[in-house]
């Protein structure tokens, strides 16, 4: 019985998590972007990405990678954590 609840938590929670990390990461660049009045464009160029890479990232398409995380930050005024949905600014 344990082996299956194993199974049915890797196999549809841990998906679950993941999504639920990635909406919150994509609302979070949203909501800041729109606050400091960035275009995805100007938000772009401060992390040294593409636009259309913005655009995928808060459409949940994909999500940032690390080093990318920490851009976003700098550039958006808050913490990694918050960001990732661990903390408060």
């Amino acid at each position: 019985m344990i082996f299956y609840q194993y199974i049915y938590f890797f196999k549809y929670e841990k998906s679950f998590c993941g999504k639920l990390n990635a909406m919150i990461i994509a609302q979070r660049i949203k909501e800041l972007r729109t606050e400091n009045h960035f275009t995805q464009a100007q938000l772009a160029k401060m992390v040294g990405c593409s636009q259309p890479m913005i655009v995928l990232w808060e459409k949940e398409v994909c999500e940032p990678t690390a080093s990318a995380i920490v851009r976003l930050a700098e550039a958006l005024g808050c913490s990694c954590d918050y960001l990732l949905g661990f903390d408060g600014y």
